[in-house]
């Protein structure tokens, strides 16, 4: 969504959204994410030896749900005793929900893996965060979210 942005001079996935028209949004950003983490959970489901549940939020819609209902069933969800890690594809540090996945993850002690399987420590994912809020606050995007997900790891 980043490059769409940039390529329209635009701030906002609303503002993307309104320029381009609901259907352009979705086969241009919204699908192709959707796709790109069940691609990622298909990914990590083969790498798991033991047939482990594999949830990826991407594709649930909650109609009428506000961010904070949403956030909030997601992290009760990280915290349940069936979710036994959490994994993070590339370039997640963009990402204002996987931010509060990893920032919830980690106050939940619960072992954090990139895209290649490799742990995620704390210090690792904060610097790779911290990282994404400079470069987007340099192109001009707000990081309101970021920043907020990012303190809960402090």
């Amino acid at each position: 969504m980043r490059n769409a942005l940039l390529k329209h001079h635009l701030k906002t996935a609303a503002e993307l959204k309104q320029q381009m028209g609901s259907d352009w949004f979705a086969k241009n950003i919204w699908d192709p994410n959707v796709k790109a983490a069940v691609d990622f959970a298909e990914t990590v489901r083969a790498k798991a030896p033991d047939k482990t549940l594999v949830i990826t939020p991407a594709p649930f819609s909650a109609p009428g749900w506000s961010q904070h209902e949403y956030l909030a069933f997601w992290e009760t969800l990280l915290r349940t005793t069936r979710v036994r890690s959490a994994w993070f594809n590339r370039n997640w540090q963009y990402s204002n929900g996987c931010v509060f996945e990893f920032a919830v993850a980690q106050d939940a002690a619960m072992p954090t893996f990139d895209y290649e399987g490799k742990i995620l420590d704390r210090e690792t994912g904060i610097t790779q965060i911290k990282n994404a809020i400079k470069q987007l606050e340099d192109e001009g995007f707000d990081t309101k979210s970021l920043r907020e997900n990012l303190a809960r790891l402090s």
